[in-house]
């Protein structure tokens, strides 16, 4: 059973699988390193994958693929930082379920109740727990 050397957890349990089975995720952060391995450990699960490297881009991949169904969303990015971004997901696509991806507190979304994402993962973040923050928004 492989394991992470980082958090010296299990790679292959408890699995997402009957979760991504067809089920697209859009990474939207600035760290190049952080998007390709959130995607590989994504892509292992059988999810499919795609990335932007700020929220302009995110939106643009929206517009191009509408079929995404959930987004892993970084605070503080170049273009467009998370903060916008999150409200434009709302405004315009508010059905797909949204988590932040921060090393930052939920605080600096903004206090308005109605804008609240639909999980957090606080960086850096284990596998499990992104596995787990993807399970119970695609439920």
């Amino acid at each position: 059973m492989p394991i992470s050397p980082l958090t010296g957890e299990s790679l292959v349990g408890p699995s997402a699988t009957k979760e991504a089975h067809g089920q697209t995720i859009l990474i939207v952060d600035d760290d190049v390193a952080l998007r390709h391995t959130t995607a590989m450990m994504l892509e292992c699960e059988g999810f499919k994958v795609r990335s932007a490297a700020n929220g302009l881009e995110a939106l643009q991949e929206l517009e191009r693929n509408p079929h995404i169904d959930a987004i892993l969303l970084d605070l503080l990015m170049p273009v467009m930082d998370g903060r916008e971004t999150f409200h434009q997901l709302r405004h315009f696509w508010a059905s797909i379920p949204v988590i932040i991806v921060s090393g930052f507190g939920l605080s600096e979304l903004g206090q308005d109740p109605g804008a609240a994402p639909d999980g957090y993962l606080h960086k850096p973040f284990s596998f499990a727990h992104l596995t787990s923050a993807l399970c119970t928004v695609l439920h």
